[in-house]
């Protein structure tokens, strides 16, 4: 049971890029493509709040 929590949660805190359909969710409700969902998450990590600042910002 090796699995990063911050990267799978599913508690709506942290935003998860590896599940296709959350993260099609996660992009449609903060207004981006998946690729830029996950760029912002590759380089803010999984916390919903630090994605929505890197996204407000670019």
């Amino acid at each position: 049971m090796s699995e990063n929590k911050a990267q799978v949660g599913d508690d709506g805190s942290l935003v998860n890029i590896y599940e296709s359909y959350t993260a099609r969710n996660w992009a449609r409700s903060l207004g981006c493509t998946l690729e830029v969902l996950k760029e912002a998450v590759n380089a803010v990590g999984p916390s919903a709040d630090s994605v929505r600042r890197y996204l407000a910002q670019r």
